[in-house]
This record gives structure tokens, sequence and C-alpha cells, in this order.
């Protein structure tokens, strides 16, 4: 448990807390800001509470607490700002299953952010695509936040990862996908994946659109029958 002291710092001045360099990330860094778990890479921003602000803005307006939601599946955990958010700004007790391929990272978030929660976790330090594959469990919400820095694996935009992903859902089941949009390049490559892939699977799918990233839904954000 971090000293309160350095919560209070934290909103003058980032509080280093971690640094590393494993397998999958060269260079992770974690530290306190504003009172709250910044995850990052030289590129990309993988945890940071409620202020991870394109899920935030996502649950706000899918209103979890009007949907049917017991089980949580998490592809990519980083410092747990999903569950974090979800129990904390939302008041929402869930049962989670968690993927993370980074043991180092892995590792803090069970130090740092997960023992402040209530909600029964169970967490997997492995690779998404296999685990999303051989899952046999069904998952009434899925959020997938799949990167390495900035780059989202080439193999998730093949058709059989969504394929997968869908075979996780229960019948009203509501997935969320994390795709950054920061870029002409980038904003390309998850345009045609939407249309050529995603759109063709899900044929409710919708986009929220945040400044930098887009988040990709099974169904409409009105449609709250899960």
């Amino acid at each position: 448990m971090v000293p309160f002291w350095k919560k209070l710092l934290s909103r003058i001045v980032d509080v280093p807390l971690e640094r590393a360099a494993t397998e999958y990330n060269p260079d992770v860094e974690l530290s306190l800001r504003n009172g709250r778990y910044l995850l990052t890479t030289p590129n990309a921003i993988y945890s940071y509470g409620d202020l991870y602000l394109n899920f935030f803005e996502a649950f706000r307006r899918l209103k979890p607490q009007k949907r049917a939601i017991r089980d949580v599946l998490v592809l990519g955990l980083g410092m747990g700002s999903i569950p974090w958010m979800l129990e904390k700004k939302f008041g929402r007790v869930y049962h989670y299953t968690c993927v993370e391929i980074d043991e180092v990272i892995a590792g803090w978030a069970m130090k740092y952010t997960l023992p402040e929660l209530k909600s029964p976790l169970t967490i997997y330090t492995a690779d998404a695509v296999p685990f999303a594959h051989q899952c046999t469990q069904r998952f009434d919400l899925v959020c997938v936040d799949l990167f390495l820095d900035e780059h989202v694996p080439d193999e998730l935009d093949e058709p059989e990862f969504s394929e997968a992903l869908s075979g996780l859902l229960t019948e009203n089941g509501l997935l969320m996908w994390n795709r950054l949009a920061d870029k002409e390049a980038l904003i390309h490559r998850t345009t045609s994946f939407y249309r050529e892939v995603f759109s063709k699977i899900f044929d409710d799918a919708h986009i929220l659109t945040f400044e930098g990233n887009w988040m990709l839904l099974n169904r409409h954000p009105e449609n709250n029958s899960v």
C-alpha cells in the first residue's frame, strides 16, 4: 500500500513507484499522478484509474448499473483500471477473470491496485489470443484492452480472434474493444478492421469515438438487454 503522503504529493508532481524492462515491454513505468496509478510505456498509457477516460466515458454511456452483468472478462489487465473504476466509480461488484501477458505488470496490479477491491478476481498471466480460443466460460461483459506499447498485435485483426470473442459472450453479452485512433494510419487500420471484420461478425456493431481512441461494441449503446 502506498503511503497517503505520496498520494498527496502526486497531486503536485508525478511520484515514481516502479520501472522495469520486461519481455513484452522494454520500458514500462508505474507512477502516481493525481492520486491514481499511472502505467505507461514511452508511447502509450496502459492504465490510469478512472482517468483512463475512453473506458470511463464508455461505461458512463453504457450504464452498467442498468445491465444484468455478473461475470466479466478483461483481456489486458494493466493496473486494473477496468475493475477499479467499475467498483469505485460505478458501484458495481462483479466476478472478474483477468488476463495479462506481462508477469511484471500483473504483479504490480496485485501489489498496488487489486487489494483495494471487494470484487473477486482470477488473474491469468497468459497470451490473450490462445486464452480466448481455449476458454470455455461465458461472460456478460468482455473488455479488450490489448496493446504492446501503442501497437495492436496484428493477429488481433484476424477474423478468428473476433469469432473467438463472440464465443465468449453470453446470449446478451456486451463486448467492448478499445482501439487507438490518434494517428491517420491507426484510424485507417481501425476503420478497415471494423468494416471488413468486426461489423460482419457482430451485426449490431457500433463505434464510440473518443479523442485518440475508438471503442468498438458488438451492440448499440442503447441496447441494454444484457
